[in-house]
């Protein structure tokens, strides 16, 4: 029954973007025919009208949108209670016994706050954020622009840059959108440079890059980070080659964890 709402929900949802999309489409075209017609009174009105069918389209949407979060969190608590009393009737008790240790020190007794204060992450899709670069590398100021500068000039990025006027205020869109894929992810490779943290965890950061800043950042995990804990999740060879050990998973199971030279005779 709830995935039927689920659905119905998804699909009125769907349905709304489409109208919207549909008219934004008419009002170009309205546009298109004001200046033909030198904004004559019958076309100012089409405007006029697509324009609240658009609003209404948004309103509508976004209702829609605030019902599906109400009942996902509602389903919340019986998903979680699904999801124990399924572990229970099989028998499998590792998802809740199971233990992470860092430094023989079990992360289940240590906040959450705690934790992710001593860990750096650059995934593969770079979390960034409507604003200027400084913001993006240090949301809460903790460092200066003199940090800054030099943990750009480590993952080369800093005369791109210094070409521009605004320096460390050059403006990014929201998401990134105005930088390349590789340029994104040397943000993310400064903000770990300048955190300092004892585990990095890169997680495919170099499967959408292009082969330079692969090599960038394959560098600076020998260079930078040779001291810290790197925890690397890839599908390429290449990619975790420098690593101490390598363990390789094959549908869910550990398959191999050994030198990187046993791997590649392994599997060669």
């Amino acid at each position: 029954m709830f995935s039927r709402k689920f659905s119905e929900y998804h699909e009125t949802i769907a349905r709304c973007a489409d109208k919207r999309i549909q008219t934004l489409s008419e009002m170009i075209n309205g546009c298109y025919a004001v200046k033909m017609n030198n904004w004559e009174e019958p076309v100012e009105k089409q405007v006029d009208s697509m324009r609240q069918q658009e609003f209404d389209a948004i309103r509508k949407a976004s209702r829609m949108r605030a019902m599906n979060m109400e009942l996902f969190f509602a389903l919340m608590p019986l998903i979680t209670l699904a999801t124990l009393v399924g572990v229970w009737l099989t028998h499998d008790q590792s998802v809740i016994t199971g233990q992470i240790l860092i430094d023989d020190v079990d992360i289940s007794r240590i906040s959450l706050k705690h934790l992710r204060s001593h860990l750096s992450v650059i995934p593969q899709q770079a979390a960034l954020f409507s604003g200027s670069l400084r913001s993006n590398l240090d949301p809460f100021n903790h460092y200066s622009d003199e940090q800054c500068w030099k943990a750009l000039e480590a993952v080369q990025f800093k005369t791109f840059v210094a070409s521009h006027s605004d320096g460390l205020f050059l403006p990014i869109a929201e998401s990134g959108i105005n930088l390349s894929a590789g340029q994104r992810q040397l943000i993310c490779a400064t903000r770990a440079i300048l955190k300092q943290s004892k585990i990095l965890l890169i997680d495919e950061a170099t499967a959408n890059v292009d082969p330079e800043t692969d090599h960038v950042i394959q560098q600076l995990i020998i260079h930078q980070f040779q001291d810290r804990t790197v925890l690397t999740i890839a599908h390429r060879i290449n990619t975790v080659i420098q690593s101490d050990r390598i363990l390789v998973l094959n549908k869910g199971q550990v398959e191999s964890f050994d030198v990187p030279q046993n791997i590649l005779h392994q599997y060669q």
